[in-house]
């Protein structure tokens, strides 16, 4: 019946058919007596050369037909062989030849995908850690090499199983695995063999990795949701530091839906300027004279509950939010700030993600020209964390800001990735210590150590310092006593709305600080 259903089945069916009708045919009238009487009739047209020629044709013909049909089995075969290297690369990552994400959405998530009897007893899935920062040690070249070393390892500690390279640093794999007691066991030994160090052309490098775990007969009903629970828990691990492992818990889920719920909170929040710029005092150590404000972001949902800026930035980052929201907040400080004395300075934190950004310092420089805020009077805050991640974007915009005489501040210094190296190549005009040095510098000979270490580093690169975090004025004292130009927090004002620094600035800042 198959041989039917083609074309090429069906003509030579036809022809079998014709060529028994016309064989009965001819064994019915006995055309081979008729024909042979014939030429001997008509021996002077010689027919007998002619049927000769016309057998020697078919012959020919036949060889032909037959060398022809070769070549067609051959480019067929060839045919064969590119459509199944084609699906093989539809399908698979040329770097580490493991399963890829095209792959997991066909075959696994997809129409194509498992039943609810076919899916596996346990679900890795893992990140690894600081890859990254390796990859920018060993080149991309050494980072493929490491990512191929990877995948071999996989293969060796799940053999029989589907491992899935999703994209980057990021492995699933579906495993046969039991889903019970010795699973942690299993997982940790699977991070350490992972984490054994490797020789990537002349450097030995170790690579961490974070492990989120689901089992999918409990907590999914596809495997859609099963590969949802598996990342859920891999991005619980990734939030516990190094070689941290999760195994998927239903709480995450609502964490999932809480996070989405406050996404929609904070878009229509930047839409209506709901989340507002306050001001903290800097204050110049050596005179008790007010220098500025720093600007620091506060949102408060529609229950009156504070929502704290290390939740809702680290969302507006993550939803491509940011730039609109530090935008809207730059605009409405400077607009705040053209009622402040002229001597009064405008600090402005940048996020570090905002630095990937090259056309940061131009819309910066826009929001300044719209607002009429002097460019002389700003600073713009940029921790080391930023610097380092985009190093080459970062100085492009510290140029553009700088030639246009705003301030460059290197904020949290001492918490970060920074060199030396850095601090001698970018044009810092100013360092702020971290409060994390300044709570215990009193009592701390090594953080004491540490502050006066960074205050002569910043005044032999020619630049002023900032503590952060002063809360009680014996800090002021020492402060100022080790050579430190400026200070903020709490002992010189808390963080406060526009609508009460004109009551601060008629107070107290503009006469030396008691």
């Amino acid at each position: 019946m198959k041989m039917l259903q083609t074309r090429a089945g069906r003509d030579g069916l036809i022809a079998i058919l014709v060529g028994g009708a016309l064989y009965g045919l001819f064994l019915y009238i006995d055309i081979y007596d008729s024909f042979h009487e014939f030429m001997l009739q008509h021996e002077d047209w010689e027919l007998d050369e002619l049927i000769t020629a016309l057998l020697v044709v078919g012959v020919v013909g036949f060889i032909y037909g037959w060398r022809r049909h070769q070549d067609l089995r051959a480019e067929m075969r060839r045919r064969d062989r590119a459509e199944q290297t084609a699906v093989w690369y539809a399908f698979h990552d040329p770097l580490t030849q493991l399963f890829n994400r095209h792959y997991a959405d066909e075959n696994v998530v997809g129409e194509l995908g498992r039943t609810v009897g076919e899916m596996p007893n346990t679900i890795f899935a893992l990140d690894l850690d600081d890859f990254r920062g390796i990859n920018d040690l060993i080149g991309q070249n050494g980072g493929d090499k490491l990512l191929q070393i990877v995948a071999d390892r996989l293969r060796n500690l799940f053999p029989g199983d589907e491992i899935i390279r999703l994209g980057g640093d990021e492995f699933l794999v579906l495993s046969q695995i039991p889903f019970d007691g010795a699973l942690e066991e299993t997982v940790t030994d699977t991070i350490r063999r992972l984490g054994e160090p490797m020789l990537i052309g002349s450097v030995q490098v170790a690579i961490g990795a974070s492990v989120g775990i689901c089992n999918p007969r409990e907590h999914a009903t596809n495997m859609g949701d099963a590969i949802q629970c598996a990342e859920l828990a891999l991005n619980d691990a990734k939030q516990h530091g190094r070689n941290s492992i999760r195994v998927f818990d239903p709480a995450l889920q609502e964490e999932v839906s809480k996070r989405i719920a406050l996404e929609h909170a904070l878009r229509e929040a930047i839409r209506t300027d709901s989340i507002v710029p306050y001001y903290q005092p800097l204050i110049t150590l050596g005179t008790g004279v007010l220098h500025g404000f720093e600007t620091l972001a506060r949102w408060t949902d529609e229950s009156g509950a504070p929502i704290p800026p290390t939740v809702f930035i680290g969302i507006a980052e993550e939803a491509g939010l940011i730039a609109d929201l530090s935008d809207n907040l730059l605009r409405r400080a400077c607009i705040d700030a053209l009622a402040w004395p002229k001597e009064a300075r405008l600090a402005f934190n940048i996020s570090p993600l905002q630095l990937t950004d090259r056309t940061l310092g131009a819309r910066i420089l826009q929001i300044l020209h719209e607002t009429g805020f002097p460019p002389d009077r700003f600073e713009v805050e940029i921790t080391e964390s930023a610097l380092v991640q985009e190093l080459a974007v970062a100085g492009e915009v510290i140029d553009e800001l700088r030639n246009a005489s705003v301030q460059i501040v290197l904020d949290d210094f001492g918490t970060g990735y920074s060199s030396l190296s850095q601090l001698s190549n970018i044009p810092f005009d100013e360092i702020k210590i971290d409060r994390s040095f300044v709570s215990s510098f009193e009592t701390d000979e090594r953080q004491m150590n540490v502050i006066k270490a960074i205050v002569g580093l910043s005044h032999g690169l020619g630049v002023v310092t900032t503590a952060e975090g002063i809360e009680e004025l014996s800090q002021s004292e020492n402060l100022k006593r080790l050579g430190c130009d400026f200070g903020q927090g709490y002992l010189f004002g808390k963080p406060m709305p526009a609508s009460e620094v004109a009551g601060y600035l008629a107070s107290s800042p503009w006469k030396r600080f008691e």
